[in-house]
């Protein structure tokens, strides 16, 4: 399935499928997820931060346009 997906969006399927066989990219996703826990203070997705703010998870319209309207006034 993954496979099939690289080849939809333009990737080499034979590089991709030795890319996760021999895993190449493990270390490289390893400190990517460390930075996004540790640094972005990411815990969950989908995540929004909207100016100082972080909201984790699925938002209701409503939510996210309080906290948008919020940040305007902030930056006034």
């Amino acid at each position: 399935m993954l496979t099939k997906l690289a080849g939809e969006v333009g990737l080499d399927v034979k590089q991709f499928e030795e890319a996760l066989r021999s895993r190449k990219y493990q270390e490289a996703h390893q400190r990517a997820l460390r930075h996004a826990y540790q640094e972005a203070g990411v815990s969950g997705v989908p995540m929004f931060v909207i100016g100082e703010q972080g909201l984790t998870g699925l938002q209701d319209r409503e939510t996210l346009e309080g906290v948008i309207e919020e940040e305007r006034k902030t930056e006034r």
